[in-house]
This record gives C-alpha cells, sequence and structure tokens, in this order.
C-alpha cells in the first residue's frame, strides 16, 4: 500500500495510459457529456464497440432540467390486481434500440422478496413468444446459441432472493421488444392496515474485501468497471432521465375501504365502490428512484381470516391468514435489555441518517429505570457508547442522545462484524435483550450477515427497521425471521415518532407464542413454516401447505399469551376444485425459503436439487431456474456480433451517489488488508472502507516525487 502511495503521483503526472483488461475490450465512443453513462460490458464481447447518442436536454414534471441518454430501457408499467390479502402484478418492460445497429440490453431490477413469479413471455410487434423455464445453466446455454445465432432471445435470472437480470439477445435497430412478466405476492398486513410494496430500484450494494457470500452484487459508477467476478450494478445521476415507470392497482378489499395513502407518491384513487379502489400514481412519466409504497386501512374489527386455495386435481394448496383480534392481558413486562445499533455508512449519508437519529431518540426515550441499553455504530468499523449497557434513567438517556446526535454517515458497510459484536453477550437471567438494527441494508452479501445473526443469537430478539426510499427489504426480513423478530420500515418522508412509538408497542414482547395448529381432520400436510413463529401484536399467523381432500372444518389455534394457553377457532373450506393457480406457486415460495433456513449456512447437493425441482414444477424463477424466451422466426443479426449496453440504475432517492457507490480501485486496494478482526478504516465516501494507514514518512516521499513527476512529463 506505501509503494502504492509513492508511486501513485508519479504515474498520473506522466500521464501514463490505461489498458482495459485483455477480456473486454471496448472502444466506447461518447462525447464528453455522456462520458460517464457508457456502458461498460460485464462480458467479452470480442472487440466490438458501443456508440451512445448524444444527451438530449428536457425537464422533467416539476420543470427542473435533467439530460436524457438513450438507454434500451425506456418504460416499466406495472398493472396489480389485489384481491383480499394477496396482490398479482403484471409487469412490462419495454426495451428500445436506438441504434443502427443491433444491440443487446443488460438490466438489474428487484421485485419483492417474496415474489413467486409464474410468467413470461416477450413481445414483437404482434408476437408473443412464451418463455419456457429450465435450469439455469441449460437456459444459460439456450440464450447463447440463440444469440450466436443472431435470434432474439430473453433470458431471466434471480440473482437475489429480490434482485433480478433482464437479458435481450439482438435488438434490432430502431425496434421495441417488450417483456412481460407476472408473479403474486401476500400483501403486508398489520393492524387493520394492509400495504402494498413495489420495489423500483436495487439500492447500490456495498461489498467487503472478503467475506463475499453466495452470489455477491456491487455497485459501481456508470461508465466505470465494477469489481471482476461479481454481479456489479451500474448507478447514473439522479439527474439523468434513463427510464419512466408507471403503477396502477385495482383493489377489492372484500370489506370497506377507509383510507389510501403513500409515503412514497402523489396518488391518485378512484372510488369505484366501498370496497374497492383505483389506484395510479398520480405524475406521468415517475423516474424508478424509489420504490411504490401504498397502504390502505380496512373496517374488519373482528378476527381476520383469509384463505387463498387452488386445486384442479388429486393436490390441492394453500395459504391461511389468522390476524387474531388482540385483547389479550399482556401481564407483567419483564424488565428489557435495549441494543440500538445505527448504520453510519456513506449510503446513509444525508436523510436516512437523519431519519435513524430521529427513530433512535424515540426508542431511548421508550426506557424505563429499570431497563438497560446501549447504542452502537457501524460502517468500516464499530463503535459503541458504552463498554455495558447502562440504565435507562434519565442521565442515561441524556448520554444515549448525545451519542447519537455525533454519528456521521461515512465509510463502508461491515454488517456481520457489527451484527457479531451486538448479539455476542448475554444480558443476563432478569432480563430479555431486544436489537434494533438500524440500516438501508445496502449489503450485497446477504447470506454472511443473515449467517452472523443465526450464529450469536442466543436469546436476543432482532428487531430490523429498514430506512430510506428503497431499503433491502429480503435483507431486513430475513434478518427480523432469523432473530425471532419482524421487521419496519421508516421511508424518508415518514414521521420517524410514529414509527418509532408504534415499534416500541409491537416490540414490548410477542403476544402468542408456542403456537400449534390443530387442522381438525382436514386432509392437511407439507406445513411451512414448520416451527411456526411467536406473534406480535397486531401482526398476522401465515402458513401455507398441500391438502389431498377437499373438506370443511374448524381449525383450532392454541397458543401462550400472558402465561396461559388461550385457543382461536378458525372455520375454512378446503375447495374440490378452485383454478387460482398462482396460489400454489405462494406455497411452493414458502417451502423455498425453508429449505433454506433448514440448510443454514451450508447449502447441500440435496437443498439444490430440492430447489430446482420446486422451481421446475411450478414454472418459477429461483436461484437454479431461469426464464427463457427465443424468438426463432427470423434472424436479426447474421454474425451473431452486437454490442451490449447495460441499463444503469438510478440511485436511490435521497441517497448520496458519491456517499454509497462503490469505487472499486479503492476496494481493489482494500483487498490487502486483514478484516478478520472486523474492522477497519471508516475511510473516504461510496461506502468502500478505509485506504490503509499513512505514515508522515510515506506522505513526505509521496510529495517529494511530484516535482520530479511533473519535470519528467515536460520532458515527453
Amino acid at each position: 500500500m506505501r509503494l502504492f502511495l509513492v508511486l501513485a503521483p508519479l504515474v498520473l503526472a506522466c500521464g501514463s495510459p490505461q489498458r482495459a483488461p485483455d477480456s473486454v475490450q471496448v472502444d466506447v465512443q461518447v462525447d464528453a457529456a455522456a462520458d460517464n453513462y457508457a456502458a461498460m460490458q460485464e462480458v467479452p464481447v470480442a472487440g466490438g464497440e458501443l456508440r451512445l447518442a448524444k444527451p438530449r436536454e428536457t425537464v422533467d414534471d416539476q420543470g427542473a432540467r435533467i439530460s436524457e441518454i438513450a438507454f434500451p430501457l425506456r418504460h416499466t408499467d406495472v398493472v396489480t390486481k389485489v384481491s383480499g390479502m394477496s396482490a398479482q402484478y403484471t409487469l412490462t418492460q419495454t426495451f428500445e434500440n436506438p441504434y443502427d445497429e443491433p444491440i443487446d440490453a443488460v438490466y438489474v431490477f428487484p421485485l419483492g422478496d417474496e415474489a413467486a413469479i409464474t410468467s413470461y413471455a416477450i413481445v414483437i410487434g404482434e408476437r408473443t413468444i412464451a418463455g419456457e423455464i429450465k435450469k439455469k445453466s441449460e437456459a444459460r446455454a439456450a440464450y447463447e446459441e440463440a444469440k450466436a445465432e443472431g435470434h432474439t432471445a430473453a433470458l431471466l435470472e434471480q440473482e437475489k432472493k429480490n434482485v433480478f437480470r433482464q437479458r435481450i439477445a439482438n435488438i434490432a435497430p430502431h425496434e421495441q421488444i417488450k417483456v412481460r412478466m407476472q408473479y403474486i405476492e401476500l400483501l403486508g398486513y398489520a393492524d387493520g392496515q394492509y400495504e402494498i410494496v413495489f420495489p423500483l430500484v436495487v439500492g447500490p450494494r456495498y461489498l467487503p474485501a472478503d467475506a463475499l457470500g453466495r452470489a455477491p452484487v456491487g455497485s459501481h459508477h456508470a461508465g466505470k468497471q465494477g469489481r471482476a467476478g461479481v454481479t456489479s450494478i451500474p448507478y447514473a445521476s439522479a439527474n439523468v432521465a434513463a427510464s419512466t415507470v408507471s403503477f396502477t392497482a385495482d383493489v377489492d378489499a372484500g370489506v370497506p375501504v377507509l383510507g389510501v395513502t403513500s409515503p412514497s407518491h402523489q396518488l391518485r384513487v378512484d372510488d369505484v365502490a366501498p370496497t374497492r379502489r383505483k389506484i395510479a400514481l398520480a405524475n406521468a412519466g415517475e423516474v424508478p428512484n424509489r420504490d411504490v409504497v401504498i397502504r390502505y386501512r380496512t373496517a374488519n374489527e373482528q378476527t381476520m381470516v383469509g384463505l387463498l386455495a387452488h386445486r384442479t386435481d388429486k393436490r390441492g394448496y394453500f395459504t391461511l391468514v389468522v390476524q387474531p383480534k388482540a385483547n389479550y392481558k399482556t401481564g407483567d413486562i419483564t424488565p428489557r435489555e435495549v441494543m440500538i445499533v445505527i448504520d453510519s455508512s456513506g449510503s446513509m449519508s444525508g436523510e436516512p441518517m437523519a431519519q435513524a437519529q430521529k427513530l433512535a431518540g424515540v426508542l431511548i426515550d421508550s426506557l424505563r429505570p429499570t431497563d438497560t441499553f446501549n447504542v452502537m455504530a457501524f460502517a468500516g468499523s464499530t463503535n459503541a457508547m458504552a463498554n455495558a449497557p447502562i440504565a435507562g434513567d434519565v442521565r442515561g438517556k441524556t448520554t444515549g442522545k448525545a451519542f447519537v446526535e455525533t454519528l456521521e454517515a461515512g465509510g463502508g458497510t461491515e454488517m456481520a462484524p457489527a451484527m457479531a459484536r451486538a448479539l455476542g453477550t448475554s444480558p443476563g437471567h432478569d432480563r430479555v435483550r431486544l436489537v434494533y438494527f438500524l440500516t438501508d441494508g445496502f449489503v450485497g452479501n446477504d447470506d454472511v450477515i443473515v449467517s452472523a445473526a443465526r450464529g450469536n443469537l442466543g436469546i436476543n430478539r432482532i428487531f430490523s427497521i429498514g430506512i430510506g426510499s428503497a431499503p433491502n427489504r429480503a435483507l431486513l426480513d430475513e434478518i427480523a425471521q432469523v432473530g425471532r423478530g419482524f421487521p419496519t420500515y421508516l421511508n424518508v418522508n415518514e414521521s420517524a415518532a410514529d414509527v418509532g412509538e408504534e415499534l416500541v408497542r409491537r416490540t414490548a414482547f410477542p403476544y402468542l407464542t408456542d403456537i400449534k395448529i390443530d387442522w381438525g381432520g382436514l386432509a392437511v400436510g407439507s406445513v411451512t413454516p414448520a416451527a411456526i413463529p411467536d406473534v406480535y401484536a397486531g401482526m398476522p399467523l401465515v402458513v401455507s401447505g398441500v391438502y389431498t381432500h377437499p373438506g370443511h372444518g374448524k381449525v383450532k389455534v392454541t397458543a401462550t399469551a400472558a402465561g396461559h394457553r388461550v385457543e382461536i377457532p378458525v372455520e375454512i373450506t378446503l375447495p374440490e376444485r378452485n383454478d387460482e393457480e398462482p396460489v400454489a406457486a405462494l406455497w411452493a415460495r414458502k417451502r423455498i425459503d425453508e429449505l433454506y433456513a433448514l440448510a443454514g449456512d451450508e447449502i447441500k447437493p440435496a437443498t439444490v436439487s430440492q430447489i430446482t425441482e420446486l422451481g421446475l414444477q411450478f414454472h418459477m424463477v429461483t436461484e437454479y431456474t431461469s426464464f427463457i424466451a427465443v424468438d426463432r422466426t427470423r434472424v436479426v443479426n447474421a454474425n451473431g456480433q452486437s454490442r451490449i449496453v447495460e441499463q444503469p440504475a438510478i440511485t436511490p432517492a435521497g441517497v448520496d451517489p458519491d456517499a454509497a457507490i462503490g469505487d472499486e480501485s479503492r476496494a481493489r486496494g482494500a483487498d490487502a488488508r486483514s478484516h478478520s478482526s472486523y474492522s477497519g478504516g471508516g475511510g473516504g465516501g461510496g461506502g468502500w472502507g478505509g485506504g490503509g494507514d499513512v505514515d508522515l514518512v510515506t506522505l513526505l516521499l509521496a510529495l517529494a516525487l511530484v516535482p520530479l513527476a511533473l519535470t519528467l512529463r515536460r520532458l515527453r
């Protein structure tokens, strides 16, 4: 590292030309204004070159001037049908080739982390080509073969549970191609309020120098190179209009709808009937830089029971949702040890950090003198308020708030060591420890974080709080599940005080534990989750399963509440025939999640085989199965070689791109540092850790070489 610091000024001053790696030889020809947005190939393209159109100056809906560049993805349209407690999404991505030669488009995008994708097709003019589900390796091979033969082909692959990659080969010059997919997902529900969440952007992911985990995802500025060997998402500036989005939802709640709100977007809401609403984004041409979040409240005040079922042959599938009315006495509240963990990395800079600090203040205010607490911040390293928990009295609260107010965002996101440290000690036998984990979740080694939570959990309960306009819900949901808690989300436009007060109320204790279900003689099996988690106040119990015979019966849900066993009777009917095929995929999605949970940190071949078979059987995209669609009616590109244009993501609203998006040259330099101690520099922006120690001698030597470098430059 010191040698690099000494030589770097000399190399820069002499202006030595830089050469791209041999595997990616690309002549990118753009004007200066477009240079930052040139799409760099992530795979070899045999010496092709890429020419981007000159940026077009335009204005957005608010009149602000922006630059528009001709990337392939022009528009994303989302049509949502909500019935009761489930939502079916039809997603249409419109790609367009603005060039005079064929291109290949690459685009990484998010979907809901519980999404069960069941349908896929491409539309070219009047032709619709249905996709096939195949093993991932077979789908990739079929795609490469079709691409080489000059056919238009599309491939949909899962990178992570909520991150997908779309590839389209041989888009003809000046032609439009639409990619259409459908998926089903259960709605979020708590205290009579439903929540529709449709993610529109993958937040920039931080990767440490080591401990990358399975299927790591990183990030880089568009026009730069990402880290070799991993999926790396390019990000464009927020003032570049790369694509637009439209969203509509037809909600049929089944009971009267009392109100519709959104913390993310302005809405247009039509009251079709007391139980129905048609919802759309108020502004046309929205930029996909934040998740769509829509909430609506219903008039149902009794115990809510919902059943989704599908059966067309000998085997049926169901999902049962029970929302008990929380009227049980709580009993005495056990003294708590509260651990507040705050992500202070670069991606939290600005509005996210301000929200995290406000929420932390609410959590501290909720403490009683009998409680103890500590506050920890993490970025490239961890920093605790105190060596041991302190009392939640007036003096302790003052100390805690003062610590929170001093936090500033910057540096890497070394989340795994922070998780291990937060959970690593015992709170003592007289109290329970509640860990509040405040973060945007912008890391690309999700499974490493979950492993740290699982391996150090002990008697802790973890409540993840996703901060910002596009948090990593897949990671935050899984952390909460492993931690026997639940996730909460705080948008940059929401009241931190309101969210914090509700969070404190719910997390005081689970009100239903040790839950058992007696199916009353119904022919039910393969119920997931097999071990039913605790239920917190205002939140539902959700189980999925298989049934072999139709029937009607009284199901008994028993649980412990305030130290006593309680019984909740539920009457359900499993139909003889009901053609709701996506419901089967819901069960399969839950079953896949449980297989991962049972596997823990080691995914064995048997688990891979089971997940693969579920994907093939239920026509679902998984980590090991992909959709492939090929138009064999024509040859677009006879020589089989085309230019690759990778669609950049837009930096999420409220996120500072310079602080959140990694500089891979620094990340590669960081590889030499040891992270075994789970510490490291808080170093520069980009959330990419520090640059190592620089002593005075090294710095003086580097400065002394600058005149020599300038002299050499004049002699060239």
